[in-house]
């Protein structure tokens, strides 16, 4: 995929780099099209990005909610899931994916560990010797996907006027060919 798409940045460089240099109006309108095109691709992906975000955050949830189902101890998992639940648990100090009942195992997850809000029935399926969190991390999770997902919207349609006002100089370019051709000497 980035192999077609690194070509065809070539492809619609090369097009307006020799239109401009060569005047040549139909390799500029070409270029205009295409610049034309990837504004419109831009903010349809942002505009989809802003729609869908609600089913993207929700069926990154169900996939989530799979894999931290509650039925294994969290020391009983692969080394990568563990590495990254301790990551999740220890930014958005959380404990557990639904609840802080995931792990069945007191005691073993110190990503649970802090040192404010929590309650004392959570603090034994963490670690009884601190307090722990007692928040389940999905609900931090959610809210941060439909944060991340919102701000790409938001970034890929701010870029998209790029490509907008490259098609607009463009076409004062192509306008430009010509006119100050004095003629024959």
């Amino acid at each position: 995929m980035c192999i077609v798409a690194g070509s065809l940045v070539i492809i619609v460089s090369f097009l307006g780099c020799c239109g401009a240099i060569m005047e040549n109006k139909c390799m500029l309108i070409t270029f205009a099209v295409c610049q034309f095109l990837i504004f419109g691709l831009m903010l349809s992906a942002g505009i989809v990005g802003l729609v869908y975000k609600d089913r993207v955050v929700t069926e990154l949830a169900a996939a989530m909610a799979t894999v931290v189902d509650g039925s294994e101890k969290f020391e009983d998992r692969s080394t990568d899931f563990q590495t990254s639940m301790t990551n999740l648990q220890t930014i958005f100090k959380c404990c557990g994916y639904s609840s802080y009942n995931n792990w069945r195992s007191p005691g073993t997850v110190t990503s649970c560990d802090c040192s404010g809000e929590s309650t004392a029935d959570a603090a034994t399926y963490c670690d009884a010797t601190t307090p722990a969190y007692y928040r389940s991390c999905q609900s931090l999770f959610t809210d941060y996907m439909y944060w991340g997902v919102q701000t790409a919207a938001i970034i890929v349609m701010s870029l998209s006027s790029i490509p907008l006002i490259g098609f607009f100089m463009t076409l004062c370019l192509v306008n430009g060919i010509g006119k100050n051709d004095v003629g024959p000497v």
